[in-house]
């Protein structure tokens, strides 16, 4: 699937025409400094700045593997990156550490997938009726599934609250053992 995804993102870069890409920009700002100063407290000494951000990220993470703050870790790693998203300009994909990246083969059939593959074919069978896709229009795409995207996801984060509130409703006054892995203003996680 990966290599499928990158083959048709060089595809387009080869052809050098408009497409739109599955992107994720690298860390910005004191994300990896906080991400640092928790491995740090946690033990781990080596520096994450440099080159090779993705490389030291993981084996920061395969350092505590099997130790019980492994979980808070690898959260609050993905909390010091950038959300991944869609938009014809291909800055690559720093979570897979790819140059070029898209959508167009997964076990979920979305709709940025669909974009790719009416591109694809509009480069490979032009007589088809597929047209190329200007880029003003493949950048209104990616903001509004980047969009969708985040909606589903915040759907799905609220249902499964929903499920564990009534689960943990059944069990009223019984004490569990927990991690806490954020501190709110108005709570805890």
């Amino acid at each position: 699937m990966l290599t499928a995804n990158i083959a048709v993102a060089r595809f387009f870069v080869e052809k050098g025409i408009p497409a739109i890409y599955r992107i994720h920009e690298p860390p910005v700002g004191d994300a990896i400094k906080n991400f640092q100063t928790f491995l740090n407290a946690f033990g781990f000494n080596k520096n994450l700045s440099g080159g090779l951000l993705q490389k030291k990220i993981t084996q920061a993470l395969e350092h505590f593997k099997g130790h019980p703050k492994e979980h808070v870790l690898h959260i609050l790693a993905l909390r010091s990156l950038s959300q991944a998203k869609y938009s014809p300009n291909n800055v690559g994909h720093f979570g897979l550490g790819f140059e070029n990246y898209t959508h167009f083969t997964s076990p979920i059939r979305r709709y940025p997938d669909l974009i790719v593959h009416r591109l694809v074919k509009a480069l490979i069978a032009p007589k088809e009726g597929y047209a190329l896709i200007p880029e003003e229009k493949l950048q209104s795409a990616g903001v509004f599934l980047s969009a969708c995207e985040q909606r589903s996801v915040k759907a799905e984060r609220q249902v499964k609250a929903i499920k564990k509130a009534r689960f943990m409703s059944m069990h009223l006054g019984e004490e569990f053992d927990g991690i806490i892995s954020s501190v709110t203003k108005f709570g805890i996680f």
